[in-house]
């Protein structure tokens, strides 16, 4: 919840289009208790805050006067202006339709409380805001702002006829009823009024949307019951003080009351002497139409969970008003009466004749739309023909380079059957020698078989051999080493044996010696006996 530092509470005043709401504006405004008075601050208008400023002086008394406003010393959104370089791109266009049901917790977004903070934190004075369109958040700004909070009504029947003052109120209820998080209850008599759902980039073309398709006067008065009856429920559930503009402006002991009230809040300085609201006298015959509708509301209030005793609250609260209204037939209220249903007659056949219209404006627009397809399609066609055209020509063209790279194809194609003809000959050929391949290849298969298995007699050959060879040189070994054994015992035997023999000579030597030579007999071959050592 938001405070501001030495600033008093601010003031919002709760209320409806056509409810006094601009005569309380400029009561607290021209008051000299220090008042700073925001007159609609989600209005529409405001846009200009962001960029142009100035223009927010445009709206003055002349545009009060048409809109039979009081008299107001100063333009309509004077405060703003004063206070603009704060406010300067807060200000968004959701604020006055999209936005006008706050969010199911009863809070404000964080753009309306940032703009709403702005309004509050930079008054010169003590902050009065004065709401047309709070119905729906008038809870979460209260939750947001604290503050006194006013609830100020009108009996419906005669606010519904002020709307009639220009083509701009009756648009704006059904620009409310696209807003954002529209309540349950208001949407099934948004669904029975036949109110279209429509958003557009500026609030003027949701305007010129909707005045281009009016509701017939029971819907227009239907919808409008709807919403003040919602207004008034969720409005007193956070209002301080309510007002009724109808007892303030006829009944003097009424008047002093609400007085004594605000000022028993610090609301004070304020003159309600001139309040006067126009009240109309409708006959007998009027009141059923009124009273049929607005029983068709109630019954959907009590449909979505509404209680009979806030219902009845209500009605005995516009009964109240009663002592105040004359319901005596004479001339004048008949004229007025006939003026009226000769009003709500011609509404009606408005409403029709622009349902019609805008069916027609739909039809033509329809029409037009075919005849632009049509056209559309027309010059596809054309397109399409010139194309078609360049395309044969394409295509002639294409005939040509195909029949020539078929006359082609069918030479290569020749020659690609020649040379499959040859390539099947010489595939048969290879295919013979694959199959006398094969067949060399099984004899050689067997052939390497049987000289594997020959190599493996072999290496077993090889091993017996192997292991023969080992023994016949271990053999061989042994017998040499025997031998060698036997030819050193040879040679010893050879080697004593000679050594005997010198000895035999050197004693054979010496025997000569001592003996005397003999002449030895002639041998019979007629040599001489030789002695020799050999």
């Amino acid at each position: 919840m938001a405070k501001f530092e030495n600033a008093p509470l601010p003031i919002f005043i709760h209320s409806l289009y056509r409810s006094g709401s601009t005569y309380l504006f400029n009561v607290f405004r021209r008051s000299h208790s220090g008042y700073f008075c925001y007159q609609e601050p989600e209005h529409e208008f405001l846009i200009h805050l962001n960029s142009t400023p100035d223009r927010l002086l445009e709206i003055d008394k002349d545009t009060s006067a048409r809109l039979r406003h009081p008299d107001l010393d100063k333009p309509y959104f004077w405060e703003f202006h004063q206070v603009h370089r704060h406010l300067a791109g807060l200000f968004k266009k959701s604020f006055s339709f999209d936005d006008y049901f706050c969010r199911p917790d009863e809070s404000l977004s964080m753009d309306q409380h940032a703009y709403f903070g702005a309004l509050i934190k930079h008054a010169q004075g003590q902050a009065v805001l004065q709401f047309c369109r709070s119905a729906g958040r008038a809870a979460a700004l209260r939750n947001s702002f604290e503050g006194l909070h006013l609830h100020l009504w009108r009996e419906p029947r005669n606010q519904w006829w002020s709307f009639k003052v220009n083509n701009s109120f009756d648009p704006a209820t059904q620009m409310i009823y696209n807003a954002k998080h529209l309540p349950p209850v208001l949407i099934n008599v948004r669904a029975q009024c036949g109110i279209t759902t429509f958003h557009a980039e500026t609030t003027e073309e949701e305007f010129t949307h909707f005045r281009s398709k009016p509701l017939n006067t029971k819907a227009n008065y239907l919808s409008f019951y709807a919403l003040w009856l919602y207004a008034f429920i969720e409005t007193e559930k956070c209002a301080d003080i309510d007002i009724s503009i109808d007892r303030l402006s006829n009944d003097p002991e009424y008047r002093d009351l609400i007085t004594t009230s605000l000022a028993s809040f610090g609301a004070t300085g304020l003159d309600f002497s001139d309040a006067s609201a126009p009240i109309t006298t409708f006959l007998p015959r009027e009141q059923v139409f009124y009273e049929n509708i607005e029983a068709i509301v109630e019954g959907i209030f009590l449909q979505h969970g509404y209680s009979h005793q806030s219902l009845r609250k209500i009605a005995d609260t516009r009964q109240s008003l009663n002592k105040i209204f004359v319901h005596t037939i004479h001339t004048s209220n008949e004229a007025a009466s006939r003026a009226r249903t000769a009003a709500l007659d011609t509404h009606d056949r408005f409403a029709e004749a622009a349902a019609h219209a805008a069916m027609e404006m739909a039809n033509a627009t329809s029409t037009r739309a075919e005849l632009l397809t049509l056209s559309t399609e027309l010059a596809a066609i054309k397109e399409t023909f010139n194309a078609r055209n360049a395309l044969i020509e394409v295509l002639e063209n294409d005939k040509r380079d195909l029949t020539e790279h078929l006359r082609f194809a069918q030479s290569e194609l020749s020659s690609a059957r020649l040379r499959n003809e040859q390539q099947h000959t010489d595939h048969e050929r290879l295919a013979l020698r694959l199959e006398h391949s094969q067949i060399d290849l099984n004899k050689t298969s067997e052939m390497l078989a049987d000289t594997q298995r020959m190599v493996r007699e072999l290496q077993t050959e090889v091993q017996r051999l192997k292991r023969h060879n080992i023994r016949l040189t271990e053999q061989l070994n042994g017998d040499c080493t025997r031998f060698t054994s036997l030819l050193d015992m040879q040679q010893k035997e050879i080697d004593q044996i000679r050594c005997d023999k010198r000895l035999l000579n050197e004693q054979l030597s010496e025997l000569i010696l001592r003996v005397p030579l003999v002449t030895q007999p002639a041998s019979p071959s007629g040599t001489a006996i030789q002695t020799s050592d050999d």
